[in-house]
């Protein structure tokens, strides 16, 4: 039997251990699945879910890919991360 722990493995020590995240209708099922779980609510139709962060280089390589889909909201040190690297990108 396979179970969640075995596809997502759970936070490494350092660093956050969660991501606050909104997620639009179109990614919401992707983060979902990243967040070990359903969201809850939020306004304009966004989902709102906890993600595990192992590191923030690999959440940051997750992330972006989803675009305007998602909005990191915390913590402030991660949301700057993804600002600062799509400041780069530009």
């Amino acid at each position: 039997e396979v179970s969640v722990d075995d596809v997502v493995p759970a936070p490494a020590a350092g660093g956050p251990e969660t991501a606050d995240v909104l997620a639009s209708d179109e990614v919401a099922w992707q983060v979902a699945r990243r967040a070990r779980g359903g969201g809850s609510a939020a306004d304009h139709g966004w989902t709102r879910f906890v993600v595990p962060v192992r590191d923030a280089d690999e959440f940051l390589s997750w992330v972006l890919p989803l675009g305007p889909d998602v909005r990191v909201t915390g913590p402030a040190d991660l949301r700057d991360l993804v600002v600062e690297r799509l400041r780069a990108l530009l």
